[in-house]
């Protein structure tokens, strides 16, 4: 279920630790991918092989160094050259495991490059790049930039997430993937905060397919600040005067 698969991302964070970044963000970034891969039309060992290559995608941040990877500042050029090596050692990684897709090792390889020839590490362009790999690379930017990093404490709500890939990356992405991504990924996913025009505030329950920007809202506090006193539901899609204002961070509530 699309709006199932949208809620365990935005639920699963940390376990506790810092550290285990890299494996919320694997499994964050695989669940969106297959997500995209649903929303594509592919069929069941395509997803497989999708989810599992989406999986691994940065299995060759095994080969770096923990102080490089949990360095809560920003890296330095050269740390940062080191850590794009990552695409490369993932190969050689996957090369030692059976069973995984053939697929996955352009997936790991080419995660990181762009349409537009502006990625690393061969500076590809449009078809030179597997369609997987157009797909993870759309998934594991949104799941990086919702989630904080151990040099970046502060994260970006979904709605500017999307608005973010949409507006200022949109060129570096395959356009049917970000077509495929705005019809699947909504800007209020389920489980997020939203402020209405009415100045109440509520918890996205689900999203309508025909019209994503009017999902269904769960109210939380009412324009007083307080919560009602029964539990209170707005579809969006038939209160025309009822609107979002905008996009909250549960942190700030």
């Amino acid at each position: 279920d699309n709006d199932m698969l949208l809620s365990l991302v935005h639920i699963f964070s940390y376990l506790g630790k810092q550290e285990d970044f890299l494996y919320a963000h694997s499994v964050n970034a695989s669940i969106l991918a297959t997500n995209l891969g649903l929303a594509s039309g592919y069929g069941r060992s395509e997803l497989i092989n999708l989810c599992i290559s989406s999986l691994v995608h940065d299995i060759g941040y095994l080969k770096l160094s923990q102080k490089t990877i949990n360095k809560p500042s920003k890296l330095t050029k050269e740390e940062y050259n080191l850590v794009k090596k990552h695409t490369i050692y993932g190969v050689e990684l996957l090369s030692r495991i059976e069973g995984i897709p053939e697929c996955a090792a352009d997936v790991v390889h080419q995660h990181h490059e762009r349409v537009d020839g502006s990625g690393y590490p061969d500076g590809k362009r449009g078809d030179e790049i597997s369609d997987y790999a157009k797909i993870v690379a759309i998934a594991e930017v949104y799941e990086a930039i919702t989630h904080s990093r151990p040099y970046r404490r502060e994260k970006i709500i979904p709605y500017q997430a999307v608005k973010t890939i949409v507006q200022e990356e949109k060129n570096s992405f395959a356009p049917e993937i970000i077509k495929v991504f705005l019809n699947s990924v909504s800007p209020y996913p389920p489980g997020s905060f939203v402020l209405l025009n009415s100045g109440a505030i509520g918890r996205i329950i689900s999203v309508n397919k025909s019209l994503p920007l009017r999902p269904v809202v769960e109210i939380f506090f009412d324009a007083t600040g307080k919560p009602p006193e029964q539990p209170m539901r707005i579809d969006l899609a038939k209160a025309p005067v009822v609107n979002i204002d905008k996009a909250l961070d549960e942190d700030d509530l």
